[in-house]
């Protein structure tokens, strides 16, 4: 039986088409289009990796956050599929699979954020370690076209750069976010 994050369902097709894509890699393209392979084995991979740090992180903040680079990283799979598509690196057939998954994991992980959001916004209760995934949370089955991948809100760093980093810096209020204290001013 899974544990932790390996029983997240988001987490499962991550974790499948990351293999899928690994799969595509290195079997389907020519060594010569070998970086462009190492750029998208890197990005399906860190969806994965993303899901699961999040899921150790003590608040719902920072598992949210990690939820959005883990969508970031969806993103720029999509990015590389279409590139490959676009200039026939692989035959589309090749790739239908791929792209299919890459629709379900964006379903299923936009649906557990909504989820997770409305928790933060009801202040209910949230424990590491203790994020359950029923389907009655979240629709999974509502097309990623619906909700599209958000692009990163957070601020270009500057040359000079404060710790702890104000909350100021930040998309969500640090008022959504009991369990940390805000920055002495």
């Amino acid at each position: 039986m899974d544990q932790g994050f390996m029983k997240l369902e988001a987490w499962r097709k991550a974790d499948d088409l990351a293999s899928e894509v690994f799969r595509l890699t290195e079997k389907e393209m020519h060594s010569r289009h070998r970086w462009l392979a190492l750029q998208l084995v890197r990005a399906a991979f860190s969806v994965t990796a993303n899901i699961s740090e999040g899921y150790g992180r003590s608040s719902l903040g920072d598992y949210l956050r990690f939820l959005e680079f883990a969508g970031g990283s969806l993103n720029e799979v999509e990015n590389a599929l279409h590139f490959i598509k676009r200039n026939k690196v692989l035959p589309s057939p090749t790739l239908e699979h791929a792209e299919e998954l890459r629709r379900a994991t964006g379903n299923l992980l936009f649906g557990l954020m909504r989820s997770l959001r409305r928790k933060l916004e009801n202040k209910e209760s949230w424990q590491r370690g203790l994020i359950r995934e029923p389907s009655i949370d979240y629709d999974a089955s509502i097309p990623s076209s619906e909700f599209p991948i958000p692009s990163s809100e957070f601020p270009v760093p500057s040359s000079t750069v404060q710790f702890p980093v104000p909350s100021s810096h930040f998309p969500v209020p640090s008022s959504q976010f009991p369990d940390t204290e805000a920055p002495n001013a």
